[in-house]
């Protein structure tokens, strides 16, 4: 009787980990899906040329000639979103 009952304590513990584990892992999960929806927009922004003007505007300062930039702290990134 006491070896089927060591037997259930260890599974349970067992089951016990792996749920822990599949949880971390669902997060961890969740956290890249978020990642790879952000890269896939940053993409999209970079192929179209008059936001890389601007991002190119907003982050290095870059003017047309008799033009003035005033950098704005908040849109230093140009748009591009940084993964934190």
């Amino acid at each position: 009787m006491m070896l089927p009952t060591i037997n259930l304590v260890k599974s349970y513990q067992t089951l016990q980990s792996r749920r822990t584990l599949q949880v971390k892992y669902d997060k961890k999960s969740a956290q890249l899906d978020q990642q790879l929806v952000i890269k896939k927009a940053n993409i999209t922004k970079l192929q179209d040329p008059l936001f890389i003007e601007k991002y190119a505007r907003a982050k290095f300062s870059y003017s047309k000639q008799d033009e003035k930039v005033f950098p704005i702290p908040d849109l230093s990134d140009g748009g591009v979103t940084d993964i934190k």
